[in-house]
């Protein structure tokens, strides 16, 4: 296993910008859809972030995820009522640039992604690889991009915990950071942001840091 070879990837596409950390009105999630976007809890059972399987035994997630909670698991499934399987967390690893002195969501730039380490391999979920050399070609402005999270519909809601993905459209590429028509929202943070490749190809090319 090598826990750090993604992360020169991310850290180029990481920081995607809509509102911090349900999609809004975004669609449920059907029975299997986007598997391998997780609900990241905490020991109590609080899920306040989301994350992606990138590997049997790597999630990736936003680094002010792993800075602000303790992770205890994560857990496969569409919703609280229809989760598959959940498998312990051995540790998480934050970016070591992220600047945890930082007084806004600003100033995190491009360092918010973080990795974390499962106990144990899981081997029947697939994998959307993450975009790599020349597909990065691909990413740019006025590209559609899918959003999937685990986070509320709307400001103030309750309805945190059901898979929900939507469509937006790439704006912008600054410094590493995707920008996006806002569409996510609390509990997304540490997502991922998927786009298709020309030749149908679908990949991640990003993981919710803020809006």
């Amino acid at each position: 296993m090598h826990l750090f070879l993604t992360a020169p990837v991310l850290a180029a596409y990481v920081a995607a910008r809509p509102d911090p950390s349900a999609i809004v009105d975004g669609q449920v999630a059907e029975n299997c859809g986007w598997p391998s976007v997780v609900r990241m809890e905490t020991p109590a059972g609080a899920a306040p972030c989301s994350g992606t399987l990138v590997h049997p035994y790597i999630v990736a997630t936003a680094a002010h995820c792993v800075f602000y909670w303790d992770f205890a698991r994560v857990v496969f499934g569409e919703s609280d009522d229809a989760a598959s399987f959940s498998t312990p967390i051995e540790f998480c690893e934050k970016n070591p640039d992220f600047p945890i002195d930082a007084t806004t969501e600003a100033q995190w730039d491009n360092t918010d992604y973080a990795f974390c380490k499962l106990a144990q391999p899981v081997e029947n979920v697939p994998i959307i690889p993450i975009a790599y050399g020349c597909e990065l070609d691909a990413v740019e402005p006025g590209a559609e991009i899918t959003v999937v999270g685990f986070g509320i519909t709307q400001t103030m809601a309750t309805d945190v915990g059901t898979k929900r993905f939507g469509d937006t459209v790439l704006t912008e590429l600054d410094a590493g950071e995707l920008v996006v028509e806002s569409i996510s929202c609390g509990g997304d943070s540490g997502g991922g942001y998927f786009m298709q490749l020309p030749g149908g190809e679908l990949r991640q090319v990003g993981i919710t840091s803020y809006g």
